[in-house]
């Protein structure tokens, strides 16, 4: 959750009355969008190829849209912002493309944050014309939080109603469950899982 978080919160924090596009609607993706929310964000904006997980999203109030078409993503969001484009995207993704699809939903003079990373070395390519729109692409490891000084502080949002966690978990196991959860996380069935004691 904290990489997420910290992504829209630290690392390129959504300005109040922004719009946000997140690609890939999962556990990490989920958690940006709780970010943008609490940050002020005025729409926010799931993209998945799995179309239930971006429904999800919106399910959970974390999305005032669910997009699930690459091909027509890019013009679904100028469509979803006045033909501007959004103000941040957040790839959650990393896969060959995704950098590309949110730079190019992306407004002039926007925002992108690379999150998401794939297991071997992806090479990115990226229209140079896009950055000369003043575009800035940027990256994060682990949401730029500083643990002992972050997660605190994100816990204590939660508890004071700031944000609510509980937003973020879609399925939850009772103990002798864990292993049906982690299956479930596996196989792409949920965003993000919880254990009940």
């Amino acid at each position: 959750m904290s990489t997420g978080l910290g992504a829209a919160m630290l690392r390129a924090p959504v300005a109040p009355g922004s719009r946000v596009l997140v690609v890939g609607a999962g556990g990490v993706g989920r958690a940006v969008l709780l970010g943008a929310l609490t940050r002020g964000a005025v729409r926010t904006i799931a993209y998945d190829i799995d179309g239930a997980k971006a429904r999800g999203a919106v399910e959970l109030g974390l999305a005032s849209d669910a997009l699930d078409s690459p091909d027509e993503l890019v013009e679904q969001v100028l469509e979803l912002s006045d033909g501007r484009g959004v103000d941040y995207a957040y790839d959650a993704v990393g896969a060959p493309g995704t950098l590309e699809l949110a730079l190019h939903a992306t407004r002039p003079g926007g925002e992108v944050v690379v999150i998401g990373h794939m297991r071997e070395e992806v090479v990115a390519r990226i229209d140079t014309r896009q950055l000369l729109r003043q575009k800035r692409v940027t990256g994060t490891f682990g949401g730029s939080i500083t643990p002992h000084r972050h997660i605190p502080e994100f816990v204590e949002m939660h508890r004071s109603g700031r944000f609510d966690l509980s937003r973020l978990i879609d399925a939850r196991y009772r103990l002798e469950e864990i292993g049906q959860g982690f299956e479930d996380l596996r196989r792409g069935r949920i965003g993000r899982g919880a254990i009940v004691f």
